[in-house]
């Protein structure tokens, strides 16, 4: 089994964070999209 947690910071490991940020973030606003449309179909 290879190590996952790397020591250095890489500017590969920098990007990766960067992505799950970005990711997270399209989450969240999808689920604010959905939560809005639920609202206003209960309306």
């Amino acid at each position: 089994m290879a190590k996952k947690q790397r020591r250095k910071k890489n500017r590969t490991d920098r990007s990766e964070t960067l992505q799950k940020l970005l990711i997270v973030n399209a989450a969240l606003g999808a689920v604010k999209i959905i939560l809005e449309i639920i609202k206003i179909l209960s309306e």
